[in-house]
């Protein structure tokens, strides 16, 4: 029987480093399957927020909310999404008052706990795993400077 060389040696330790440091990465940041569902919530988010902007510039020019997120993109072509990113389902949009909406998603997983919110007195982005719809004012103050 012979004895392992060195280099057989040194390459099973490094084989067995690279395969250690892989699955201490995936216990420790989690599977590319719930980084990707974590990065598609990222994104439904930012179309939420560039959503609820149009929102808020559409109510500066025409003093009312639009009738559906179509009318919305007519009038803000600018919009990139109106639907979801893995989907391709729309948001979801209701009117509930005067100046007050709901923007609705499904989200893959709970939005970790964020205290900052995009601007004072706007609503923080925070979700549960699943169907979540956020209620939503317009915001009119940056619209009146100026004035």
């Amino acid at each position: 029987m012979t004895r392992p060389s060195r280099s057989m040696i040194f390459g099973t330790l490094l084989l067995l480093a690279v395969v250690a440091c892989i699955a201490a990465g995936i216990v420790l940041l989690g599977p590319p399957a719930e980084w990707r569902g974590r990065r598609l919530d990222e994104r439904r988010i930012n179309d939420l927020r560039e959503l609820s902007y149009a929102i808020d510039e559409y109510f500066a020019r025409h003093r009312t909310l639009p009738g559906s997120l179509e009318e919305l993109a007519l009038d803000a072509p600018w919009i990139a999404e109106l639907g979801d990113p893995e989907t391709g389902d729309s948001y979801g949009y209701r009117f509930v008052e005067s100046d007050t909406y709901e923007l609705c998603a499904e989200f893959a997983h709970e939005a970790a706990t964020d205290q900052r919110a995009d601007y004072p007195n706007r609503l923080i982005w925070n979700h549960p795993a699943g169907g979540h719809c956020f209620q939503l004012a317009v915001h009119t103050e940056s619209h009146e400077i100026g004035r």
